[in-house]
Order: C-alpha cells, then structure tokens, then sequence
C-alpha cells in the first residue's frame, strides 16, 4: 500500500513535488461491506447481483450519502446496504476490467 500525501475531493491521491512516487492514482474507497463469497466491496467494482439477474457499478451516491449501485444494463441505481450485499459477487472494477462496462 502506498499511502498519499493527501487525497483530493474527487478521490484521486496525490503526492507532494519531492516525494516519492510522484504520480497520482485513483483511490478504490472500501465501502465496509463484503461480497457473498467474503470478498471487501470497493467503489468501482462490478458486481454480479441476485445470480446473474444483472451488473452493477459501485458508486458513492452523494444525493444519497450512501453506497449505491448503478444497474450497467438498465442504467438504473440502488443503495448498497449491509443487507443486500451478500446477494452480490464482485466481479471485477472499472480499472483492471473496462470491458465489464
């Protein structure tokens, strides 16, 4: 893990002009809540929901204030609460799996 010197509001972490490394990376927030199979749920995965009923993203929803996942099919949401999360499988993320989209 490498931690930033700061994070910025859009999520994405920073390092100051001396320090190493000197990139910048999209930070993958833990939503605290696990898969069916025990996997951490972060922001960005794709999960599979309800047995292959459909694919979701998972996102911050800031008119929320709470986890939510956005249907890629339907291009629908819902929250993402610690009672519907054993019911998804993550799948991949949006980084490593762009194709998942």
């Amino acid at each position: 893990m490498i931690s930033p010197d700061y994070i910025c509001r859009a999520g994405q972490a920073h390092w100051k002009e001396n320090s190493i490394p000197t990139a910048s990376w999209e930070v993958m927030q833990f939503t605290g809540l696990l898969d069916s199979k025990g996997v951490e749920i972060y922001e960005g995965d794709v999960v599979d929901g309800f047995d292959g009923e459909f694919k979701a993203q998972v996102k911050w929803g800031n008119e929320d204030g709470a986890w939510v996942i956005d249907d890629l099919a339907k291009n629908a949401g819902a929250m993402l609460g610690e009672q519907y999360a054993e019911n998804f499988e993550v799948i991949g993320n949006i980084h490593e799996n762009p194709e998942l989209l």
